[in-house]
C-alpha cells in the first residue's frame, strides 16, 4: 500500500466514524433516561437529519472529511465544517468539539456577519 492509499484509508475510516456518530445519535446513559419514547437524541441539537459526511479536496489543505448540514435556526441554509486530518492529535474528538461549538452558539455568532457561501451554496464554518 502506498502513502496515498494509507491516507485514503484513514480518511474513509474517519468519515465512517463521524457519519456513524451523526446517524446513531446519543444513547441514554441511564435506564431513567431511556424511559422516554425516544431513546436516542441527535448528536447535535438543532442540526437537521439531512447530514452528509463527505471527503473533500479544498486545495492546498489536502483531502479532508467534512460534514454538510442544515440548522433549525437558519432555514434554507446549508453549512459545512471541515474536520482536522486523521493524523491530527485533535481528530479523535473533533465531532464532540463541533457539537460543543454549535450548541454554545458559535453558529449564531458566525452568522451575525455571515461568510459568503461557496459555489455550491455551502456556508463553511470559520472556527
Amino acid at each position: 500500500m502506498t502513502g496515498a492509499d494509507d491516507r485514503g484509508t484513514e480518511l474513509e475510516r474517519q468519515r465512517a466514524a463521524i457519519e456513524a456518530g451523526f446517524r446513531g445519535g446519543l444513547v441514554p446513559v441511564s435506564d431513567r433516561d431511556a424511559a422516554g419514547p425516544a431513546s436516542r437524541r441527535p448528536l447535535i441539537d438543532g442540526v437537521g437529519a439531512d447530514v452528509e459526511v463527505v471527503i473533500i479536496d479544498p486545495g492546498d489543505e489536502g483531502h479532508r472529511v467534512a460534514v454538510l448540514f442544515s440548522h433549525q435556526s437558519f432555514a434554507g441554509l446549508r453549512f459545512g465544517h471541515r474536520f482536522p486530518p486523521p493524523s491530527s492529535p485533535t481528530a479523535r474528538y473533533a465531532s464532540v468539539w463541533l457539537k460543543e461549538e454549535i450548541e454554545t452558539g458559535a453558529l449564531n455568532r458566525m452568522m451575525r456577519e455571515p461568510p459568503a457561501p461557496d459555489d455550491a451554496g455551502i456556508i463553511w464554518t470559520t472556527w
